[in-house]
């Protein structure tokens, strides 16, 4: 699921730095902190995701299962 979640999560850290008046484009490490921070916010996000969704609907594919 992190290829879903991506990219919401760099357009979410965006506004934020635009609100914060961070300038992300001009300076690498402000950058660097947007990428981090918005990865890290992805891979928590793909966890809790498939522990709390994507594993009951792969657990009921399996109770479903003809063959």
């Amino acid at each position: 699921g992190m290829y879903f979640y991506h990219p919401i999560t760099i357009l979410l850290f965006k506004i934020i730095f635009d609100k914060l008046d961070l300038h992300y484009q001009n300076h690498f490490w402000v950058y660097l902190l947007l990428v981090l921070l918005s990865l890290a916010l992805t891979v928590i996000i793909a966890i809790s995701s498939y522990k709390y969704f994507e594993s009951y609907f792969l657990k009921l594919k399996n109770k479903l299962k003809i063959i």
